[in-house]
């Protein structure tokens, strides 16, 4: 029986190419997304999987209490309390900690390049299910000064050669020996990234000792990760029940940070790390994990999407109940009964899904989705799970497009189906329909209006004026090197003006801040800082409203004078920048310095961050990047020589610099982002107007013989396609009028989230309409069109 369905729904699908078209087309649009989405729940759902014992493992968490009353919760917790958990709890079994997210320079086999890693507990491999390529899980990092590699860190400094018992020189930290190579596909599984190199946390005491690191950093609740994993015989309960007491013990007795009151441990199940609760604060898989609230999100947009194109499929089913009522009145006459109906028109529902499923599985590489989500998919795991999954989603589409029209049909008797040519009655008139098709049409201009206002506001944070020079300058990155030398060196490139260095890149500032007071001990303000060269406003363009910049000072000397912004002087209460010159503050409470000058405020930041108080001090031992004006034309040369200087100077490390207008672009453009809201407007579009094509192929079939007579009555093309037309041209202006409005207040809060940002003009508003309108009138027009050329002679004898 469930063959012969299969066949009848075949033979339909062929003999109605157009309709099928239409619904496989817009079905395969929405289930891309759809797709995505279901494999991005899925990659979060094997994350920790392969863990030895999951039910068992927990992660102590901090809360920040502060003087205010608010709290904070954050994913990490003092290194001191691994001890403690293993020393006098007996419910636990072992502790793993991992330490420092660190950033430095590693030397090794004559290569010198950045490399991120961690400190970690010996154990880690073992209780993670984390296995090792080279080296043994056990005693890979049970001693001092020992380190493991990922594969590509060991790629990077050893290439084809084996790195285990190589030295790997960390800068400021000294020598330690390879002893392993991480198993990178067990490590993808995890919701741990802990960066290139995994350093023995055995070594943390005798970096103390030396003075590489500060004891204080032990200390800080905020810089390490503690996981436990209790007995067979314990429970969380047990678990629960010591924390407090924990938290009394660490916190008597500590000098706490600015505005904390106290903090207070808590127990995460590594279950509720991925699809749990938001995300936490510093939290050690930030990128890979993703709370349940944002995939929540993911699958309500996958679901409006899926039900738009399933409402296409169900709305060009009912209108093809007028052709096949008969036919399904000749089954029940024969004796079908009602659930037969509706499994042939499931059955041909899902047959549809299936093939849309199989195209959208196709263009599934191809979806311009962000970097992140793209990784989700592409490391999901394809088994047993996620093809159950995806036959039970192949179902679900079938039956959420199918059922309605199987059910409107099935119910009704065999001789009201032999005798009606009504069937648009099914489901009450057009006016369902033409509801649902003004909310498709509605929702695709809210995703337009939305996509064009986040265009042009990426295109105003990677272009705007930021207030400096950004034209015509190139960053070069010193990576420790010595400034003044390079600056010696580069300079000698033709076409190279005045050089000047800063420690932060100009529109990408990441420094911390600093107090600063005009009187020490009394209300300070916090401030941005960064250190910047003499020549740095006249290079960089940016404007002295009053004042100089920093004078000469002995090589070596304390540091004397700073320049601030207008936003520093008004916070700091004088009447004018004037006034501010020549006038003494102090930094930190600890250092007093001079005001030399005054510049005009300028986005230092992002666009979307309001210009905060600016402090420019002379600390050239915190230079970190070159600023390099290049005035002729031909950058392919100069990048050349710029590169060549670059390794006489550090020829073990590789040279690392940007067009400054480029990188801004790049980091403020977000091409991703903006290219996957273009797509899901444009999957709403397509799908709207495949669903009014359907409507309209439908309309314009029924209507044949009236178009006939009318056009031997001597109507012209253009007056049959003005009739036929209208109706749905009101349906877009109806859809215009609903969501142009909807599309206005979303944008303005999006933009609301930017200190600086576009209008939402007309212009806006009316390239939205444009484009719905193109569409959905190219959708209108090519059918009346074809109706409305036909020779009226034909039309009237085919009906």
């Amino acid at each position: 029986m469930l063959w012969n369905h299969i066949k009848i729904s075949l033979r339909n699908i062929r003999r109605h190419k157009l309709f099928s078209a239409i619904n496989i087309l817009s079905l395969t649009l929405s289930l891309t997304i759809c797709l995505a989405a279901l494999m991005v729940i899925k990659r979060q759902y094997d994350l920790d999987r392969h863990h030895p014992d999951p039910d068992l493992t927990y992660r102590v968490t901090t809360d920040f209490q502060y003087e205010n009353g608010a709290s904070t919760s954050y994913a990490t917790s003092p290194l001191e309390i691994g001890d403690a958990l293993e020393r006098d709890y007996a419910f636990v079994e072992s502790v793993v900690q991992v330490h420092n997210r660190f950033n430095r320079y590693g030397l090794a086999n004559g290569k010198k390049l950045g490399i991120r890693g961690n400190f970690v507990s010996s154990n880690l491999f073992e209780e993670f299910g984390i296995g090792l390529r080279q080296g043994s899980v056990v005693s890979a990092l049970t001693r001092p000064r020992t380190a493991v590699l990922t594969p590509e860190a060991a790629r990077r400094y050893f290439g084809d050669r084996s790195p285990m018992g190589e030295t790997l020189t960390l800068e400021g930290w000294g020598e330690f020996t390879v002893t392993g190579v991480l198993d990178a596909e067990r490590l993808q599984q995890s919701h741990l990234s802990l960066g290139g190199v995994l350093v023995s946390l055995e070594s943390l005491p005798v970096l103390q000792q030396t003075g590489a690191i500060s004891s204080a950093d032990a200390a800080d609740p905020g810089r390490s990760w503690t996981y436990l994993k209790l007995e067979q015989s314990s429970d969380r309960q047990a678990l629960e029940e010591a924390l407090p007491s924990l938290s009394e013990r660490f916190t008597a007795g500590q000098e706490l940070p600015e505005e904390v009151a106290s903090y207070r441990f808590r127990a995460q199940a590594l279950g509720d790390i991925t699809m749990g609760p938001p995300i936490l604060r510093s939290e050690i898989g930030a990128g890979k994990v993703r709370s349940s609230e944002e995939l929540a999100v993911w699958g309500l947009v996958a679901f409006v999407i899926l039900f738009m194109a399933c409402f296409n499929y169900t709305n060009l089913s009912v209108a093809r109940a007028l052709k096949r009522a008969r036919e399904v009145g000749v089954y029940k006459v024969l004796g079908a009964l009602r659930g037969q109906i509706i499994t042939q028109f499931v059955t041909q529902s899902t047959l549809t899904a299936a093939a849309s499923l199989m195209l959208a599985w196709a263009l599934l590489p191809f979806v311009p989705l962000p970097q992140g989500l793209m990784d989700d998919i592409r490391l999901a795991q394809f088994d047993f799970i996620l093809a159950a999954w995806i036959a039970v989603f192949c179902l679900f589409t079938g039956l959420l497009a199918g059922l309605l029209p199987a059910w409107l049909l099935g119910s009704r008797s065999p001789v009201e189906m032999l005798r009606s040519r009504k069937s648009l009655d099914l489901i009450g008139g057009l006016k369902i329909r033409k509801s649902l098709v003004v909310a498709q049409f509605t929702l695709s201009i809210v995703m337009i209006v939305v996509a064009l206002v986040t265009y042009r506001q990426s295109q105003y944070a990677a272009t705007g004026d930021y207030g400096f020079q950004r034209e015509g300058i190139y960053t070069l990155s010193l990576q420790g090197q010595d400034a003044d030398l390079l600056r010696e060196e580069i300079s000698g490139i033709a076409g190279v003006g005045d050089i000047t260095a800063a420690s932060d890149l100009f529109g990408l500032f990441t420094a911390g801040d600093v107090t600063l007071g005009a009187n020490r001990g009394e209300e300070v303000l916090h401030a941005d800082y960064l250190s910047a060269d003499r020549n740095l406003p006249q290079v960089m363009n940016l404007e002295l409203v009053a004042g100089s910049t920093f004078p000469d000072q002995a090589a070596g000397g304390p540091e004397s004078h700073v320049l601030i912004n207008e936003t520093a002087v008004e916070r700091l209460g004088w009447p004018s920048a004037g006034e501010a010159v020549g006038e003494n503050v102090w930094l930190a409470d600890s250092l007093q310095v001079q005001i030399a000058g005054v510049v005009r405020d300028f986005n230092y930041q992002t666009k979307s961050l309001a210009i905060r108080p600016l402090v420019m001090r002379h600390l050239p031992g915190a230079f970190r990047h070159l600023y390099i004006p290049y005035t002729g034309n031909d950058h392919e040369a100069f990048q050349e020589e710029l590169t060549s200087t670059w390794e006489r100077v550090a020829p073990q490390l590789p040279a690392s610099y940007n067009r400054l207008d480029r990188r801004l672009y790049e980091a403020h453009s977000h091409e991703e982002d903006v290219a996957s809201l273009g797509y899901y407007a444009l999957i709403a579009l397509s799908i709207a107007c495949l669903g009014l094509l359907g409507m309209v192929t439908y309309t314009v079939e029924v209507r044949t013989q009236e178009v006939g007579i009318r056009k031997v009555l001597g109507a012209g093309t253009g007056n049959v396609m003005r009739l036929l037309s209208m109706e749905f041209v009101w349906l877009l202006l109806g859809a215009a009028a609903v969501g142009l409005p909807a599309g206005y207040w979303i944008g303005q809060q999006f933009l609301g989230t930017y200190a600086y940002h576009v209008s939402i003009g007309a212009g806006t508003l009316l390239a939205g309409f444009g484009v719905m309108a193109a569409l959905g009138l190219g959708a209108i027009g090519w059918q009346t069109w074809q109706v409305a050329r036909r020779n009226p002679v034909e039309a009237i004898r085919t009906e």
